[in-house]
């Protein structure tokens, strides 16, 4: 990440202000990591008020001490939001955390294995409540499709929380070999899994939610 701004210590109408000011003559996209020592998703309400299409917000630690999200300010703005692209993101974002508990554990290191991993587990947890607890019931009601491809997404990311689970116990007991081999079958796992849901599920997300897609992505941003 290239840039980070730290708002330790500093009350929430500080931090509004210091988030505000990054917009100030932006050109181009601009990436940070934000750190807190409190629930940075308090500042997300008056963001998405103000400043919708301008930013993407993802979580990379939250809590019990520490808080840190990956903040992209966006330069053109998006707009309109789409389900497509919002998840398609965050697909490619957790993607790249991936590649770095890979990377790590290849080179057996444990410390950055263990690191990134904390992170990729947070953020692949915080896309399937995004899915499972937004988009895919609105998809359901919207075209009363409860056995199609939902389900088989529902399915899916019950494998790969088996899998997470595998290499969390693989992380706590620092074996690197063990790390490696599990991310080799998780790898394809998430590659079929992510095809699957951006060139179909997505799609048909658009589509049939194209009338409340702006308010359902400004509430699955905030879980």
């Amino acid at each position: 990440m290239s840039d980070s701004l730290d708002l330790s210590g500093k009350n929430v109408e500080q931090a509004q202000e210091a988030i505000d000011a990054l917009f100030e003559g932006l050109s181009g996209n601009k990436h940070l990591e934000v750190i807190a020592d409190f629930d940075l998703r308090v500042l997300l309400p008056a963001l998405q008020e103000q400043k919708w299409g301008r930013f993407n917000w993802f979580p990379l630690e939250d809590g019990p001490s520490n808080w840190r999200i990956d903040l992209t300010l966006l330069d053109p703005p998006v707009s309109p939001r789409g389900i497509e692209e919002m998840f398609t993101k965050d697909h490619q974002r957790c993607d790249d955390i991936f590649v770095l508990v890979e990377q790590a554990a290849q080179a057996g290191d444990i410390n950055n294995a263990k690191k990134s991993f904390a992170e990729f587990i947070l953020g692949m947890n915080h896309h399937f409540a995004m899915e499972e607890e937004g988009f895919f019931p609105a998809f359901e009601e919207a075209t009363g499709m409860t056995q199609g491809p939902t389900m088989v997404m529902r399915m899916e990311h019950k494998q790969m929380r088996g899998l997470l689970m595998q290499m969390q116990e693989a992380v706590t007991k620092e074996d690197v070999a063990e790390i490696s081999q599990i991310t080799s079958t998780l790898m394809v796992i998430m590659r079929q899994h992510n095809i699957k849901e951006e060139q179909m599920l997505y799609r048909m997300g658009g589509m049939h939610l194209s009338n409340q897609a702006d308010a359902l992505l400004r509430t699955v941003q905030a879980l």
